[in-house]
């Protein structure tokens, strides 16, 4: 959209300008700015082509970083729509590679395994830095495990979850009233915005010490920042497509201008929020023991003011604000609108929290905040599975950047299977090779023992290559996989001695399949297929790099979005929106980090992973027991804002009706 407007408004302007100058010096202007704009096409291009045919076991290359650019509204569908035809993949900048993954293996990857070789890297840190500065999310090494250390005990302390227990029961409740206000009087409510400035006074009670009320909508300064803390966060992101940001910036122009009016606006109210801690904290006796995390912040700053000074303080006060506010009323808004869709399970969830709060006709909301105890929250089995299957199509952050300290090269398939190096089992109705339930497979383990007795034989002295590498296996019709026309490839640095054993590999291989073909007809074609599948599989790994290459530089992300879509992680059904898939045997079971990734995985394990959940199950208690929501426009498809957190576009407008 911005480049044709771009092109426009140079046309006019040359036009204009063309009566009042020679027409030597106009041929001069439009030189350079040909020449200028084939330097840039040149900038873009050149490397993208250069990578196409240069591929070098790299993932496989999908577009410039321009491409990026023309999908900015719709993003996360074009990232979408692209894992699911590469699980992992990339786009070309003029200095590096952009690369991309949807498999929770690579995840595990980056985030666990190899973390040390992804940190936030130069790239990201420029273009956050100038709204976030130093703050948790945008640092590595020493800062970061700083205040990782001075978060993590704060979460840890008993006092922090009941004074955060006591505001998000208290705010729920006003939350609760400002919206029976609005039914009584049978007015549209936008539940997204009452979500964030509900969250928003939560996270200022809880982080820093102060009742703001944004709520009210009196405020007027707590709605500036609201408002530019949301700009600016949109603005911000918006630099990882624009190749000019840098420009922009320096000549103070075009949306570098507007996100720099919108940071001074950020850091004015921040910085007055610190200046008037400092005054609180000189009184020892009223509020040395305060709860609030600024509080016990400041106090360490005591310890170090060399370091933590200000404006540090005002980067992790704002780490905290996107952490507490954004993320938790984000998911709600995306909660309810998939309720509004499912109302079924909007009674579902109502019920639950009736039988769990022992809740009646006659229970008050101040009443019914009273008893969201602890034990009452976890009761609610369900509504865990809702809020988790809400975060996994609409995850808070849909996208996580690194950046490769070195050159490494991806995990291959088989990892998956693995968790700290152990191999872990998967249900045997996602995994069915072998069936399940009465009738599941007697012989599993038989077949198992003779599959990795005969794969290691193989693997341990045999070097495989496919005969013809173009030439893609498929396989024959029947009632097993067989693979058509066999398996054909040369076998490599093969001694007498192996081949000794190879004799009496085969020797066993025949004496198996001669006894139980009279037993059992099916069995050898069930046996050959196997290790048909287990030499195809090695192959690649045995004579190619075990995976993608990733060169120093790149940037490498996860997305998360896309992820919570994929057939090939959640299987078929993906994109419904299914609380029940979260339960086994009725009770609720968590999955993998690296294949829910909504609160990242490995040391950047999210902190407030449990204060999250207990502030939206609150929350969500409150609305879902005491109103029946329905969308002012039910035939309307939701749409998110492009920015760091899954915002979504133009609110989320309700009617707002009594249960009781």
């Amino acid at each position: 959209m911005m480049l044709p407007l771009l092109l426009l408004s140079l046309t006019i302007f040359l036009l204009l300008t063309g009566f009042l100058i020679s027409p030597s010096i106009m041929l001069l202007i439009i030189g350079l700015l040909a020449s200028l704009f084939l330097v840039l096409l040149s900038l873009v291009f050149v490397p993208y082509f250069t990578e196409l045919i240069l591929s070098d076991n790299r993932p496989p290359v999908v577009g410039p970083i321009t491409n990026q650019l023309f999908h900015f509204q719709t993003l996360y569908h074009y990232m979408t729509s692209l894992a699911k035809k590469h699980h992992t993949f990339r786009f070309i900048t003029p200095t590096h590679s952009e690369v991309y993954t949807a498999d929770p293996v690579n995840v595990e990857y980056i985030l666990k395994t190899n973390f040390a070789n992804y940190d936030k890297g130069d790239h990201n840190i420029g273009i956050m830095e100038d709204l976030f500065g130093e703050g948790i999310f945008t640092v590595d090494g020493h800062k970061w495990r700083h205040q990782r250390k001075l978060a993590s005990f704060e979460f840890s302390t008993r006092n922090l979850r009941d004074f955060s227990s006591a505001i998000f029961r208290s705010n729920g409740a006003k939350l609760a009233k400002k919206i029976s206000l609005l039914a009584a009087a049978k007015e549209t409510m936008n539940l997204q915005d009452l979500l964030l400035r509900s969250t928003f006074d939560s996270i200022f009670k809880v982080g820093f010490g102060f009742d703001l009320d944004t709520l009210s909508g009196l405020d007027e300064a707590s709605n500036r920042f609201m408002k530019a803390f949301d700009e600016a966060n949109s603005l911000t992101f918006w630099r990882f497509v624009d190749l000019l940001w840098r420009v922009k910036r320096y000549f103070n122009i075009g949306s570098e201008a507007e996100l720099k009016k919108n940071i001074r606006m950020v850091d004015e109210f921040v910085y007055e929020l610190i200046r008037n801690k400092r005054e609180q904290m000189k009184d020892t006796n009223i509020h040395r023991n305060k709860e609030d995390i600024l509080s016990r912040f400041l106090i360490e700053s005591e310890k170090d003011p060399g370091n933590m000074t200000d404006k540090y303080l005002r980067d992790i006060s704002l780490s905290f604000v996107i952490a507490g506010k954004d993320t938790s009323a984000n998911t709600l808004a995306w909660f309810f609108y998939m309720l509004c869709k499912h109302p079924l399970i909007q009674q579902k969830i109502a019920d639950e929290v009736k039988t769990a709060t022992e809740a009646d006709d006659d229970t008050s909301m101040d009443e019914f905040g009273l008893r969201l105890t602890d034990a009452a929250l976890e009761k609610m089995h369900y509504l865990h599975a809702a809020l988790s299957e809400t975060l996994r199509l609409y995850p808070a952050v849909p996208l996580d950047g690194k950046s490769a300290v070195k050159d490494d090269v991806l995990p291959d398939g088989p990892e998956r299977w693995l968790n700290n190096g152990v191999f872990q089992l998967e249900s045997p109705f996602k995994f069915t090779a072998f069936q399940g339930g009465p009738r599941i497979c007697l012989g599993k383990e038989f077949a198992y023992r003779q599959m990795k007795i005969l794969a290691a034989f193989l693997v341990y002295f045999f070097k495989f290559k496919l005969a013809d590498e173009s030439k893609e296996v498929m396989y024959r019709t029947m009632f097993t996989l067989h693979m058509d026309k066999g398996l054909h490839f040369s076998a490599c640095k093969v001694s007498t001695y192996h081949s000794a054993l190879i004799g009496v590999l085969y020797f066993y291989l025949y004496s198996w399949i001669c006894v139980n073909s009279v037993q059992n007809s099916s069995a050898p074609y069930v046996f050959a297929s196997c290790v048909g599948v287990i030499f195809w599989s090695q192959t690649a790994s045995l004579c190619d790099p075990d995976g993608l290459k990733i060169k120093k530089g790149d940037g490498v992300a996860y997305i998360a979005y896309p992820m919570g879509m994929m057939t090939y992680i959640w299987g078929d059904g993906a994109e419904e929106f299914r609380p029940e898939r979260w339960f086994n045997n009725g009770v609720f079971r968590p999955e993998s980090p690296f294949k829910f990734t909504a609160f990242q995985g490995g040391p950047r394990i999210c902190l407030g992973k449990e204060f999250a959940y207990r502030q939206m199950k609150t929350l969500a208690a409150f609305l879902a027991y005491f109103f029946m929501l329905k969308p002012v426009e039910e035939s309307k498809e939701a749409t998110y804002r492009t920015m760091f957190t899954l915002h979504m576009d133009k609110g989320l407008h309700f009617h707002a009706f009594h249960r009781i």
